[in-house]
């Protein structure tokens, strides 16, 4: 008895190994950023320098979660965008994007929509604006949950391979770790293996930061920032490299 097996062209593609493509590299040559970003056109790393080493610890399946401790108009939310249009494209699973509230997660989904729209690879995928859902984006491969502090039913019964926290010390301080929302949002990672969880956020009060008590416990690196005179991309400190950094201009 002779005859014929074989597998659909969707399948094979799943099952086919995929070519790992850096996630600087791929945003460089993928992503065109939309109005309203801090840098309009083309992903660039010469302009965001800083950028680049928190995209490959993204890379890295060692590293299970990035804290940012940032100032703002740093690139905050330009970097959550790149990993999780990253993820889409080449690694398909559920993700989230969680933020303070309702309002700073739609006006974050709306740019990523946008963001979405604009990739070559992903741009088939995209439903037209008239279908787009304001508080979750639904592609053909994946889905992107929206949630927000304050609604617990947005934090549960779901999984998520990366979990995004903007502006984490926005979020609701804790009542019990049962009931804070940036625990349960961490929580939805635990379903996936080399899951990822992104925290990022301007600091608030010394000592009270949520942001700045999860980047201590990391290995708390120092980033670069633009020299006022020269915009020489360099580290924060003072010329003793030990004393609390600063800046000083010329009277």
């Amino acid at each position: 008895m002779s005859g014929q097996s074989g597998v659909s062209g969707n399948v094979a593609d799943h099952l086919r190994p995929k070519v790992f493509i850096p996630a600087a590299e791929w945003a460089a040559a993928e992503i065109t950023l939309p109005p309203g970003s801090e840098v309009t056109g083309k992903f660039r790393l010469d302009l965001f320098p800083h950028v680049l080493e928190p995209l490959q610890a993204f890379d890295d399946p060692r590293v299970k979660s990035i804290t940012l401790q940032w100032g703002s108009r740093c690139g905050k939310t330009v970097f959550m965008q790149a990993c999780l249009a990253k993820t889409a494209a080449c690694d398909p699973h559920p993700m989230a994007l969680a933020d303070a509230d309702e309002k700073s997660v739609k006006r974050v989904i709306k740019r990523l929509w946008r963001t979405l729209e604009r990739i070559p690879v992903l741009a088939d995928q995209v439903p037209p604006r008239r279908l787009q859902a304001s508080d979750r984006l639904e592609l053909r491969d994946c889905l992107i949950h929206g949630a927000w502090s304050g609604s617990p039913t947005t934090a549960a019964d779901y999984a998520a391979y990366v979990v995004c926290l903007n502006e984490l010390d926005k979020m609701s301080k804790r009542v019990s770790e049962e009931a804070d929302f940036a625990f349960l949002m961490e929580e939805r990672a635990k379903g996936f293996r080399g899951s990822k969880i992104l925290r990022v956020s301007t600091p608030s009060v010394k000592a009270e930061s949520r942001i700045e008590a999860a980047r201590l416990k990391g290995d708390n690196r120092r980033r670069l920032v633009p020299c006022p005179h020269c915009n020489h991309w360099q580290t924060l400190r003072t010329g003793n490299g030990q004393s609390p950094g600063g800046l000083r201009w010329e009277k």
